[in-house]
């Protein structure tokens, strides 16, 4: 092949690649597209496209409503031990619209008192979130609420976790001294094992429409 024929295939080749690249918002997708069909090479455009996972949250599932136009991210297994473990598992979202939002039917389980903390307001990835928490005790077990709400147009979005925890452990080993949970519950965190992991499955939350 001589090098005048070299040159024609290389202003076709690049003149292809203009013309789709100035088509529209999706240049990139089509482009990305023909790399795959015809094996080129493309990758300082095509990495564009590919979606880089957060190591913090590789290998959670996704949940995505499509009508509702929203997703999240979650762990596959939380707090299976016998110390601690989520009552409802995935968490729960559920959808209020602002016409008939009242907190006990966004939050069932949130249960105010004067001593619990003040509702918090936390903002991730730009999205600000009204975080309520109660604490509930029973025989043996605490029960725990994490009620994290946002609003959107007319509708607001909870994102609801209810915790129980065993009475005592972190803070010794509770009624596990003596068993082979006893290590277990001495070390159990609530912050780290419990509080930090829903935080990030909430930062994870965002619109999808």
């Amino acid at each position: 092949m001589n090098n005048k024929n070299i040159l024609y295939i290389s202003a076709v080749f690049l003149a292809i690649i203009a013309s789709i690249i100035l088509l529209d918002v999706f240049a990139e997708e089509k482009l990305c597209l023909l790399e795959e069909k015809l094996n080129w090479d493309i990758p300082f455009i095509c990495e564009l496209e590919k979606t880089v996972e957060d190591p913090a949250t590789a290998g959670w599932e996704t949940y995505r409503d499509e009508e509702l136009g929203v997703e999240f991210k979650y762990l596959p297994d939380f707090g299976g031990g016998v110390i601690w473990r989520p009552y409802v598992w995935p968490p729960k979202l559920s959808v209020v619209p602002s016409s008939q939002y009242s907190l006990k039917n966004a939050c069932p389980d949130y249960h105010q008192a004067p001593y619990f903390p003040e509702p918090q307001t936390l903002n991730f990835n730009g999205i600000d979130f009204t975080l309520y928490y109660s604490a509930e005790g029973a025989v043996g077990s605490n029960y725990l609420t994490y009620c994290y709400q946002t609003q959107k147009g007319d509708n607001y979005y909870i994102l609801d976790f209810l915790i129980r925890t065993t009475s005592g452990c972190g803070q010794g080993c509770g009624p596990y001294c003596g068993t082979e949970h006893e290590e277990e519950c001495i070390n159990f965190n609530l912050h780290e094992e419990v509080e930090k992991p829903i935080e990030m499955i909430v930062s994870t939350l965002k619109f999808i429409k």
